[in-house]
């Protein structure tokens, strides 16, 4: 890549020197620079930046999707300052005399989940698995609350970033240790137009792993619901060590995915709660999937307290607990275990409740 870059001569970059390439090709790549000597357009410039490239896009859309997306990254950093998200540090730049364009990223310290993978092959433990699944699901909460959805979850656009630390954020107070990367494909299903949204009819954007049926069957009414379907997929993979729509080819895949027949043979041995949140992630339609903010609220139950145990105790709860996304507790003025009324009183004794207690 070096030789490709000096060819361009890209080897300095508005104050930045050239290290070395991450990702990508010659149409799309990410390097990452180190500051040299000359002015920069970056306020506060970092001793190091992430580079993302699009060059010589073949259509005008493709120069859109990149400034959307180093639109999208900052706006997701003046969004509650998320750790979580990689952030951009400026909008899209061009060279003047060639078909390239650019944004500045912050750079992360760390390995994407596929190094992960590669050096600790699944199948994992189901508490470790659902301990990362946990850390992506937080990771992801900010970008979700602001009605982003990503698209193209799959282990390469997940890197593990070292130890947590507490934080200072609107909605999650505690740092995964997950960062999200590459929202090239990402959009917001409240502010983008909706008829932009049928381009993706023709070539649907992502992994394949992230592939859900309602993105298959209309791309413009997709949802974070799109993303918790690829989540699934990687849970699945992280508990077994396979692909849950594996098929000899694309049409037979294509099918399976729209049918919802992913292959539960190898779950046998899971669980049988770890069996029901995959059943409530893979859910065919949208509006039966459980949310993200259910999935995260079962993972930390699952992880943190002993949910499996209290559903082998409370078996007439038990297929309440995932219908209402684990939003079952104790009402501490009657001691009554059940989901509370939306206005916070128990089901029970009708009253009012500031506190709820968690049953386990």
């Amino acid at each position: 890549m070096e030789s490709f870059f000096r060819q361009l001569n890209l080897l300095d970059l508005d104050g930045y020197r050239y290290e070395r390439a991450l990702s990508g090709g010659q149409a799309a790549s990410i390097a990452i620079y180190a500051r040299g000597a000359g002015p920069t357009p970056l306020a506060e410039p970092p001793a190091r930046v992430a580079v993302k490239f699009l060059i010589s896009p073949r259509r005008d859309r493709e120069l859109e999707a990149f400034r959307r997306e180093a639109e999208t990254l900052l706006m997701l950093r003046r969004f509650g300052k998320s750790p979580t998200i990689v952030k951009a540090l400026g909008n899209v730049r061009s060279l003047p005399d060639l078909p390239i364009h650019y944004f500045f990223m912050e750079y992360v310290e760390g390995q994407t989940l596929t190094d992960v993978l590669a050096a600790d092959p699944p199948p994992w433990p189901a508490p470790k698995a659902l301990d990362l699944l946990r850390r992506v699901t937080t990771a992801l909460i900010p970008a979700a609350a602001n009605a982003q959805i990503h698209r193209d979850l799959h282990p390469g656009n997940i890197m593990i970033a070292g130890p947590t630390a507490k934080i200072a954020h609107t909605i999650i107070d505690e740092d995964p240790g997950v960062r999200i990367l590459d929202f090239g494909v990402g959009r917001n299903w409240l502010a983008d137009q909706r008829e932009n949204w049928h381009e993706d009819r023709f070539r649907h954007p992502g992994a394949v792993s992230s592939w859900s049926p309602e993105l298959l069957r209309d791309p413009s009414v997709v949802d974070s619901k799109h993303d918790v379907w690829a989540l699934a997929n990687l849970l699945y993979r992280l508990l077994t060590g396979e692909y849950a729509f594996f098929a000899e080819c694309f049409t037979e895949y294509y099918e399976r995915v729209l049918g919802g027949r992913f292959n539960a043979e190898p779950l046998a041995g899971q669980p049988a709660h770890v069996r029901r949140l995959l059943a409530a992630m893979f859910a065919l339609e949208a509006r039966q999937r459980i949310s993200l903010g259910g999935l995260l609220k079962i993972c930390a139950d699952i992880c943190d307290h002993d949910l499996a145990g209290w559903l082998d105790r409370h078996p007439a709860l038990a297929e309440l607990y995932f219908v209402v996304e684990g939003n079952i507790w104790t009402c501490p003025l009657c001691n009554a275990t059940s989901n509370p009324t939306s206005d916070s009183r128990c089901r029970s004794c009708g009253r009012y409740v500031e506190d709820f207690r968690l049953p386990f």
